[in-house]
């Protein structure tokens, strides 16, 4: 049997983390959830993830930062994982910047399903997981 994939959903508005959350595991995703990037740091030192999903603009820590803490730790560790940004302010800079990178999607919310399903399957297939 194929492991499900690992998906960890960075973001701080609760209603968005329960519907991507809610259309993860109703398409068979592992999908944990975190409101902060602080919380996805510390966990992401426990467990594994095949991808991490996060929200850029959020208090204490922003999702561009958060997502370079957790790539820096799965490098020192030789491991890998997709990541992938989602938001709702096109114009702010650190969006600009993300989407300048071209390393890794970004999503502007609201999203259709679907298009968020297929970004997901894109970027699983794109950055598989090490083994």
């Amino acid at each position: 049997m194929v492991p499900k994939p690992k998906i960890l959903v960075i973001d701080d508005d609760f209603l968005v983390l329960r519907a991507i959350v809610r259309v993860l595991d109703g398409r068979g995703y592992e999908t944990t959830a975190v409101d902060s990037g602080v919380k996805a740091i510390e966990l992401v030192k426990k467990e594994d993830f095949d991808l991490v999903m996060s929200d850029i603009r959020m208090p204490e820590l922003d999702g561009v930062e958060t997502v370079q803490i957790i790539e820096e730790h799965y490098k020192n560790h030789g491991k890998s994982c997709a990541f992938m940004f989602v938001t709702a302010y096109p114009d702010d800079s650190r969006v600009k910047k993300v989407a300048g990178s071209g390393r890794t999607r970004l999503m502007l919310k609201p999203f259709d399903v679907e298009d968020l399903l297929g970004s997901i399957e894109l970027e699983l297939q794109t950055h598989p997981p090490a083994v």
